[in-house]
């Protein structure tokens, strides 16, 4: 069930209670879901491959209905970075983001658009076809066009994927940036090291469940994660 009208507490975005999800019967995929989030928190998800990181992304969204529970949230519009994709393959970059403009409906300037394109690098392939650039440089064009809108929730899925040590950083300023206009941020990430960089909220998810819910301030992020996403090192 997914509700955005109940009254959840003045600071409160997002409540998920007794969520539970599989895509077949008797096959769970998200089990007792139980995670809130306050207006301006930055969270980093973590979990093993398959562990439900991108389902609860899904959830959150309501771009699916969990089987029971109930999801409530105050945000009125969201910005999502898929793991692959999240830009248009058969315009130019600089394409991109006129039409994301024009989708939103909103007036960006050649001059707004060349101070975007360079912050994240992607200046001078603004001529190229983003379906000739890097994966990379893909990543940066999808990374981008969710900077244009200004949305209430940011979530990114694997955002650290394919991208050079130069836009890592670029990257981890822009969501500090984010947190800085109280914006709310969900990161999925196996990226341990980046996740401790830009937020000290974590969740773990092993197979499914909740493991570790709560904050990693004077924690080895490495030794939790080894211990609460089920990982075998034997």
């Amino acid at each position: 069930t997914y509700s955005g009208s109940l009254q959840i507490g003045e600071h409160v975005m997002l409540n998920l209670e007794n969520i539970n999800f599989g895509y077949q019967k008797k096959i769970p995929v998200l089990s007792n879901i139980n995670w809130q989030i306050e207006d301006g928190e930055c969270w980093g998800v973590l979990g093993h491959n398959g562990a439900g990181k991108t389902t609860l992304s899904y959830l959150v969204m309501g771009l699916i209905s969990s089987e029971n529970g109930v999801i409530h949230n105050t945000f009125d519009n969201y910005e999502y970075l898929p793991e692959f994709g999240g830009y248009y393959s058969y315009l130019t970059v600089s394409q991109n983001f006129m039409f994301k403009a024009s989708l939103l409906k909103m007036d960006l300037t050649e001059d707004t658009l060349n101070a975007l394109l360079r912050k994240i690098g992607l200046h001078k392939y603004k001529s190229e076809l983003a379906n000739r650039i890097s994966q990379g440089l893909k990543k940066r064009d999808a990374i981008g066009l969710m900077l244009i809108s200004d949305a209430d929730l940011y979530y990114f899925d694997e955002p650290t994927n394919g991208l050079d040590p130069e836009m890592l950083i670029i990257l981890k300023g822009i969501i500090h940036d984010l947190n800085n206009q109280r914006k709310t941020v969900i990161i999925n990430s196996h990226n341990l090291e980046f996740i401790q960089e830009v937020t000290s909220n974590v969740l773990i998810i092993n197979e499914g469940r909740i493991t570790f819910n709560g904050v990693i301030d004077n924690i080895d992020i490495n030794k939790l994660y080894m211990e609460k996403a089920g990982v075998n090192v034997e």
